[in-house]
């Protein structure tokens, strides 16, 4: 990334002109994930669970129910993190981002702090690296994740 771009940003939106193209292949490949295999091992964080969050954010985002989100230790994907891969940086404006994609993505963090288990967790493992791999090969297009329709009919 960019020092100084003058901007200060809280999320990386489509075409950041803060991300070299070099930096753009890493976050595609997910390699700049792996200093968090650290945090793992030193049992600071899961493999599977809620992405940990910027600090600000937690204090704009998490009230009511959405707390129950930061009782959960933190991992390295989740559905809300898969989601976030495929469909958020497709956004170009961070207050469209902020008020459609945002709450969607609490959701699924909630969903997934609801409906945990050793089966859930190894479908997000495996749906994980299946969505690495596309992406390096060039898939663009990803259908919107299951669990949010799951949300949507619990909304009704």
């Amino acid at each position: 990334m960019c020092v100084d771009s003058g901007e200060v940003k809280l999320t990386t939106l489509q075409n950041d002109n803060r991300i070299f193209p070099f930096g753009y292949f890493i976050r595609k490949a997910k390699i700049d994930e792996m200093p968090q295999v650290f945090n793992i091992l030193l049992g600071q964080m899961t493999i599977v669970g809620p992405r940990p969050e910027d600090v600000a954010n937690v204090r704009n985002l998490y009230h009511g129910e959405y707390k129950r989100i930061l009782d959960v230790k933190p991992g390295l994907t989740s559905p809300a993190s898969l989601y976030d891969y495929t469909h958020g940086e497709q956004y170009e404006d961070e207050k469209l981002y902020e008020t459609e994609f945002l709450p969607q993505k609490l959701a699924l963090e909630l969903y997934y702090v609801k409906n945990r288990g050793l089966l859930y967790d190894m479908l997000l493992i495996l749906k994980t690296a299946f969505v690495i791999v596309m992406t390096l090969f060039g898939k663009q297009y990803f259908k919107k994740p299951k669990e949010l329709d799951m949300i949507e009919m619990s909304i009704k």
